[in-house]
This record gives C-alpha cells, sequence and structure tokens, in this order.
C-alpha cells in the first residue's frame, strides 16, 4: 500500500485518492486461488498484511466476495480480516457473495460481518439483478435500517444510477471453475466433459437473458467485432444460431478470460427506491477514463463518464426522484462522512475547497451504452484543493489532489 500511495503522489493527482486494501489482493497473495480455507498461519500473515496496509494508510478493507478467489473466503475469515481494519480505524466495503438468488443472505453475511467485528459496514453498488429477485431490496433496506437499530451495526450502502452492471465476462461462471486461477480456468474450458458442466451451469443459472449481456472490451484483436454486441446477437449472426452459452465460453476461452460485459439485469423501480433510502450515498463504482489512448478501449459502462451527472439531470431535475440537495449530500457529504473526513464534502471555512460548479438546469449524462465515452453536460468548473482543475469545461493539466490516508 505504500508503494502504491508514493507512486501516486510522485507525478501529482488532478483528484483526491484513498484507497481500500483488497481482500483478494491479500488472498491470492497468501493462498493464490485455490478453492480452501486457509490454515491458522496463513489466516494470520493475511491479517498481518491488513494490518500493514493499513498502517500505510488504507482506509478500510474491501471483498468482492462474487469474484475468485474471494468467494473461497468463508465468513470467519472475512471477519478476522475485518477486525484489523476495525482496530485501525478502518471501514468494511463488500461487493457481497450475491446480488442476485441469493442477495438477502448475502445481506445478512454483510451484517453478520459489521456486527462481530464491530466495524462500519458499506454494501457496495446496492442492487437486486434478475426479474426473480426485483422488490428484494424494499427487503434489504429495511434490514439494514434494523440492523442500526437493534444491533448498533453503522451499515450504509451506495448505487450508481443504472438499470445494467459490469463486470468481467467470466465472473458468469460458476466458481469452481475459477479455482486454481485463470491456468485452470482455460484446461476445464478445453476438456469437452468439464466444459459441458459449465456449460450447463451457466445456462440454468444466469439472473439474466442473452440479449441482457453486452460485451463491451475485448483484448484479442480477432475479437474486437464482437464489442458492442449481446450474446444473443452474436449466437444470431450469419443466419445460423450458435448456443448462446457455447459462444460466451469460447469468448472467455479465446480472450484468456479478460473481456468485459454489461449485465442488463435490474428494474428500474428498484433503482429509484434505493435511491430514495437515507442510507444510500452515490458511487459510480467506475474507472478513471478518457476517450483516447488505452484508456479508451472498448465500449464501457457509461457510469465511468456520467454516473452522477445522470443522477441530477435525470433523476433530480427529469423525474424529481430525489432533491437537488439530497442528492448533493449523497454524492459529497455521506461518503467524506463514511471515511471519517471532516474536512471534506462540505462547503463551510477551513474545509478543503473541493467544489463542482455546474448548471441544474443542464447538467446530464451526454453517452449511452452503444457510445458512451462522452464528457458530460453543464459542468463549468471543478476545483480540488482550490485550485482550478476543470476551467470553462476544459482541462488546466493541473495536480492539485492529495493522497488520503487514514
Amino acid at each position: 500500500m505504500a508503494g502504491y500511495l508514493e507512486y501516486l503522489e510522485r507525478d501529482g493527482l488532478s483528484l483526491s485518492v484513498g484507497s481500500l486494501v483488497g481482500h483478494g489482493n491479500v488472498r491470492a497473495a497468501v493462498i493464490g486461488y485455490e478453492d480452501r480455507a486457509p490454515t491458522s498461519s496463513e489466516l494470520d500473515e493475511m491479517r498481518d498484511l491488513v494490518a500493514q496496509a493499513m498502517e500505510e494508510g488504507a482506509v478500510g478493507l474491501s471483498t468482492g466476495l462474487f469474484y475468485s478467489p474471494g468467494c473461497y473466503a468463508n465468513t470467519d475469515e472475512v471477519v478476522a480480516l475485518a477486525e484489523v481494519a476495525a482496530e485501525h480505524g478502518g471501514i468494511y466495503a463488500t461487493h457481497m457473495r450475491s446480488e442476485s438468488n441469493d442477495l438477502i443472505g448475502s445481506v445478512e453475511e454483510t451484517l453478520e460481518v459489521g456486527r462481530r467485528a464491530d466495524v462500519p459496514v458499506q454494501v457496495s453498488h446496492h442492487k437486486a439483478i434478475g426479474p426473480d429477485n426485483w422488490g428484494k431490496v424494499r427487503y434489504t433496506l429495511r434490514r439494514m435500517e434494523y440492523a442500526r437499530q437493534r444491533d448498533g451495526v453503522e451499515v450504509q450502502c451506495d448505487q450508481y444510477p443504472y438499470v445494467a452492471s459490469s463486470t468481467s465476462l467470466g465472473a458468469l461462471l460458476p466458481n469452481w471453475a475459477h479455482d486454481g486461477g485463470d491456468s485452470a480456468l482455460h484446461q476445464r474450458l478445453r476438456d469437452p466433459a468439464v466444459r459441458s458442466q459449465i456449460r450447463e451451469e451457466l445456462a440454468s443459472d444466469r439472473a439474466s437473458d442473452w440479449d441482457g449481456i453486452l460485451v463491451t472490451n475485448v483484448q484479442n484483436p480477432d475479437l474486437k467485432e464482437y464489442q458492442g454486441k449481446t450474446i444473443a446477437e452474436l449466437a444470431d449472426r450469419d443466419n445460423e444460431r450458435r448456443d448462446p452459452a457455447e459462444i460466451l465460453l469460447d469468448i472467455v476461452l479465446e480472450d484468456e478470460n479478460r473481456t468485459m460485459h454489461v449485465n442488463f439485469g435490474m428494474d428500474e423501480d428498484d433503482v429509484e427506491t434505493v435511491m430514495r433510502h437515507d442510507l444510500t450515498m452515490i458511487g459510480s463504482d467506475g474507472s478513471s477514463l478518457c476517450p483516447c489512448g488505452p484508456l479508451g478501449e472498448g465500449v464501457p459502462h457509461p457510469r465511468n463518464y456520467g454516473t452522477f451527472p445522470r443522477v441530477l439531470g435525470t433523476y433530480v431535475r427529469e423525474r424529481e426522484v430525489v432533491s437537488l440537495e439530497r442528492a448533493i449530500h449523497k454524492m459529497t457529504g455521506m461518503p467524506a462522512a463514511r471515511l471519517g473526513l471532516d474536512d471534506r464534502g462540505i462547503l463551510k471555512e477551513g474545509a478543503r475547497a473541493d467544489l463542482t460548479v455546474f448548471d441544474p438546469e443542464t447538467i446530464q449524462q451526454t453517452g449511452n451504452f452503444l457510445d458512451p465515452a462522452n464528457y458530460p453536460a453543464g459542468i463549468e468548473h471543478v476545483l480540488v484543493n482550490g485550485t482550478f482543475v476543470v476551467e470553462d469545461g476544459e482541462h488546466t493539466e493541473t495536480r492539485p489532489g492529495e493522497v488520503i490516508r487514514t
């Protein structure tokens, strides 16, 4: 962590950055990508790595329990590491084990971690994927309220304002297929019998239809034509329908499990329900991209360019889901408070002058899922630590940002 943060500081930053320590990184460093529990000595080593990262400036621990290798960890392992983050004043943020069929069970596990580790909990990008699960967010939000009231769990959540998520295409495969890492996955996909088992589970356990799975970014140049097409569209090409699951497995294998996709699996009513809730803040779950160079490749999720303008334009101005004041607080004061930053996220004398100057009548996301790499409309100026980073809509090349350490 120290090396990473020092690297960020070396050439300067246009924005301020704080970092969580990733459970997946820690587990992979000690155990690799094996589907097993750590030994007692391995767990001690993992705890030591989390402690070191926290001492070097991490703001908390994150888990991706949906992904390999995090999916191989049991709750006790997560609690043991979250305790270390808590001892250093950090938070626990999680992409839960399931956001679809086992959404409720995953929320219960998350709350258990918060309770047992006595750590503030952040449910990352809260949602319900798949029609069979739409509406469950009403229960999960109430469950978070109850955990705060009865058990004292400091749980909150965040959200991006879209009905589609985005992650690696290989993440749709069953967890056991990833045991041992990518090389083991590739071997399984080349074994006809094992591949058949993977395909059957993929075809039966999906929360979304094939026409809701959009290929967005591939690394193999031979597969570039797949970008911007759904698995259903690829299956119907050339008047010869192919099995969609086989196409997906071919892409994962030929692109060495580096393909990204967008999954249209959420319900608009759920999005608005989560957004209105007092425990929800706004977060992009995205990356820092630009329309040119290596960071402009592929067809990324539009959240990378338009999360906050979409909230202010679509959900505040057009649909009146939340007020302008509440939306701004969900983007600024709430996240700052979650990280224990009392000099950011609020306008007051002596606070850091991190400011965005925008026109509430024109601010809006300008891109879409097929043409996402467009900067938003309506933002005139951005100041970081009192210095213009964007002035009259143009980047000033200044780098006044700071690394935020706990």
